[in-house]
Formats: structure tokens, C-alpha cells, sequence
């Protein structure tokens, strides 16, 4: 790119070429990142504007300053409504987590927002809170040592524990071409929560590890040696994470300054069936002592009648 008119090919022709990716929404995501970075101090740019066509000057920036989706607050929680939860959890850390857990309890449902890569590694602990047991989520084929060129399933990774105050309510995760690597492998996780549902664009398809293999003249290589499945054998490397409903940001939306995506999720919640809060409620909460109670006076009593009968047994002998 110049601060003339391109030569030959349109932006995207001569760009995607020498634009590495796992799938084309990754691809397009990286270009848009560089779109602005240029040698020249000025890019000129024709631009459609309500079908009226405009000629621009925009000056360029250096590789990695561009932010294409901020994420529009700094939080890691809020309440989008007195019923509806919001994560955002590019931001979340482990530290977050149990204060995370007492600011979800009560909501009728709760959005993930998965669209900005994770700062720092939580686990599946988060993901702990909203499964009411231990479910499959993910298995991986790695490399056989003894035999070149042989790939082996692993057996199925587990999430979540015996948790009978687990989230209730419906949780809609939030995912586009930004979600890429832990970020899709925690959506496969929160993916197995009783009522979720995932809405979005394809993500970038790039999950599991990163292997480098060096080459000549310090160049470098970057792959992953894992293999990322569903349970069920699904892929994910370059199709990227299942999705429930696609929705895309639309040019009318961008323009207006809306979140398509979180407004279709907010749409889901408010429709769907489930309204009672994920609090235990009164029944809940008086069974959840009282079954164990009533076990251990059962437990007593039959000590009790044991040794009463062993008693009468003696005395008639």
C-alpha cells in the first residue's frame, strides 16, 4: 500500500495473499489491523459512504497500534438490566472469581463476551460455577513418538463438579473472529453449562498450543502440534467454535454505533423461559440440610436397632 491508488487488484486481492490466517474471517480480521501502516505518511483512500462515493486522506500508523474492537469498558462485570449479568472476559482474572460468583448469583441470565482475547490464564474455574456436573468438553490428538507420522486421540477432558448451585439461567456467549485460541478453548468449556447458547461469527479457528520450528536465516515458524475436537470428534482448527446463532454486525448498525451481537443476546434472554434467579430458593435451600439430616437419623437408627436385636438374641440364648 502507497499514498497512491493501488496497483492493480483491489485492497483485499493484494492483501490476502500475503495474509496468514486459520480461516477467512481471521484473515480479514489481521488486514483490517494493517490497513492504516504504510511507508508513506499519507494513504489515500476511496470510501463508499450511503452509496455516494468519497475520496479521503487519512494519515498511516505504525504496525500494532490500531485497536479494531475495543471493548467498551473497563470492567469485568456489570449489570446490563436488573435481570441480565455481563462478563467481559478478556478482562477477567482468577482473583475475580469468587467476587464474580456473588455478582452473577440472582440473574435471570448471564452474557460471556468472548470477543477480546484473555489477559491472563483463570482455568475452568468460572466454568466451575455455571455446570451442575462434570461434562466432556474437549479431547486432543498429539504426535506418537513410536510411530512417525501417527496422531492418537487423548480421552476426553472433564469440566465442572458435582455443584448444586450451579447457574440456573440461560448463558449466551458472544464470539467473532477475535476469539481465538484459550478464548475458543474456554467457550468449548462454558459451551457445556446446562442453558447455553452461542451467538456471533465464525471464530478464528486457532486453538491449541504453539510449536516453533526455526529455519534458516532466523526465520521462524509457528504451528500448533495439538489437535483441538469436541468431544464427538468435531473439529475446530480453522472452522472454529460451534455457533448457535450467527449474527454479524451489519454496516447500518457499525454506523449508528451498535452492538449487534450483544443486543441479539440480550433479546435471547429477555424471550426465553427461564425467569426464576439462580439463588436456591427457600425449598432449595431447607432440603439441601435437611436430606443429609434426615440420612444421618436414619443411619442412627438402624445402630440402634442392630444392637437392640443383637441384645434380645443374647438374652434368649
Amino acid at each position: 500500500m502507497g499514498s497512491t491508488d493501488w496497483a492493480g487488484g483491489t485492497p483485499s486481492e493484494n492483501t490476502a495473499a500475503d495474509t496468514s490466517a486459520s480461516n477467512e474471517d481471521g484473515m480479514y480480521r489481521n488486514i483490517a489491523r494493517h490497513l492504516l501502516s504504510t511507508n508513506a505518511p499519507i494513504l489515500k483512500l476511496k470510501i463508499d459512504r450511503n452509496g455516494q462515493a468519497k475520496f479521503i486522506e487519512s494519515p498511516t500508523y505504525p504496525n500494532g497500534t490500531i485497536v479494531t474492537q475495543p471493548s467498551g469498558n473497563d470492567s469485568v462485570f456489570r449489570q446490563l438490566s436488573n435481570t441480565i449479568g455481563y462478563v467481559n472476559h478478556g478482562l477477567l482474572k482468577k482473583s475475580d472469581l469468587p467476587l464474580l460468583r456473588e455478582q452473577i448469583n440472582g440473574c435471570k441470565g448471564l452474557i460471556i463476551d468472548m470477543r477480546t482475547p484473555p489477559k491472563a490464564t483463570i482455568g475452568l474455574g468460572f466454568a466451575h460455577y455455571l455446570l451442575d456436573t462434570g461434562k466432556p468438553f474437549i479431547k486432543f490428538t498429539h504426535s506418537s513418538l513410536s510411530e512417525a507420522g501417527t496422531f492418537r486421540y487423548t480421552p476426553n477432558s472433564l469440566v465442572g463438579l458435582e455443584n448444586s448451585e450451579y447457574f440456573r439461567g440461560p448463558v449466551v456467549i458472544l464470539v467473532n473472529e477475535s476469539t481465538q485460541s484459550s478464548a475458543e478453548f474456554y467457550t468449548m468449556a462454558y459451551q457445556q453449562a446446562p442453558y447455553a447458547w452461542t451467538i456471533g461469527s465464525q471464530t478464528a479457528g486457532a486453538d491449541g498450543n504453539i510449536a516453533m520450528i526455526q529455519l534458516p536465516f532466523d526465520y521462524k515458524v509457528l504451528i500448533s502440534s495439538l489437535g483441538i475436537y469436541y468431544p464427538d470428534g468435531s473439529e475446530t482448527q480453522q472452522v472454529g467454535i460451534r455457533i448457535d446463532q450467527e449474527v454479524r454486525p451489519t454496516l447500518k448498525g457499525i454506523r449508528e454505533g451498535r452492538d449487534e451481537q450483544l443486543e441479539k443476546a440480550v433479546e435471547y434472554i429477555n424471550k426465553s423461559e427461564f425467569s426464576k434467579p439462580t439463588q436456591l430458593s427457600k425449598n432449595d435451600r431447607l432440603y439441601k440440610f435437611i436430606i443429609p439430616f434426615v440420612i444421618i437419623c436414619f443411619g442412627i437408627i438402624a445402630k440402634y436397632s442392630r444392637r437392640n436385636y443383637g441384645r434380645k438374641r443374647l438374652r434368649k440364648y
